[in-house]
């Protein structure tokens, strides 16, 4: 956690729950373009679950995805100025729907960050509208404050989202989604910030998300201008 973080002032935030533990924590909530990353982060792998009553936000991801799960850890502690607990949870044998077909997983260990802060996830829902159940996930949209917002907040909210895509050698790009609102308003955001056409949406086979994709063109300038990373 970054130390030298001013705790916020529940007077200056009155729409948002701070419990005693978010001020003993310090919890800092900041503007719109310091939190945009992470922000974009959560869009893509984060739920809160329990809200109102309990509300907890949590990451979830697979067990290849621990190193990537390292650094969101250390953005939001840095950003939010709380600490997470972090667990390997065993999911249960499922099948889902993939590529229009039944498959089946054994059971699995996933990759689980949980933040248990009413005032981090109230902060969230009210500034943000960020959902908090299946319905408002499928409908869910790029909150209004970062589609317009200054370029600069935009481009760090896309570099956090695109941390799910699939990026292949050629220059192909893959991001997926279960609301095709958002998908529509990262890919204005990106003809907004001069990522060059085309980019395509479409419904995925199975029925239950939507894929953008982008071929080389604008693939390779989205990277160029830093909205998509590449780690090693």
């Amino acid at each position: 956690m970054d130390l030298d973080l001013t705790a916020s002032n529940p007077g200056d935030y009155p729409h948002v729950s701070f419990t005693l533990n978010d001020l003993r924590r310090g919890l800092h909530i900041p503007e719109p373009g310091g939190e945009a990353y992470v922000l974009g982060l959560m869009y893509s792998f984060a739920y809160i679950f329990n809200y109102p009553e309990i509300p907890e936000l949590c990451f979830l991801g697979r067990e290849e995805d621990e190193k990537l799960f390292g650094r969101i850890r250390s953005k939001v502690e840095d950003i939010y100025n709380i600490k997470a607990k972090v667990e390997n949870w065993k999911a249960p044998p499922s099948e889902w729907t993939v590529g229009g077909r039944k498959v089946t997983f054994d059971e699995h260990e996933v990759s689980r960050i949980r933040y248990y802060s009413r005032g981090l996830c109230t902060h969230l829902r009210e500034d943000y509208g960020f959902p908090t159940n299946k319905r408002e996930i499928k409908g869910a949209r790029v909150p209004r404050r970062i589609r317009e917002s200054a370029p600069n907040t935009q481009r760090n909210f896309l570099r956090g989202v695109f941390n799910k895509a699939v990026l292949y050698k050629e220059g192909r790009l893959y991001y997926s989604n279960k609301s095709k609102g958002f998908l529509k308003d990262v890919k204005d955001m990106m003809t907004n910030l001069g990522i060059p056409t085309p980019l395509s949406i479409r419904k995925r086979r199975g029925g239950g998300s939507y894929r953008l994709r982008a071929s080389q063109p604008p693939t390779r300038h989205a990277v160029e201008e830093g909205i998509i990373e590449k780690h090693p």
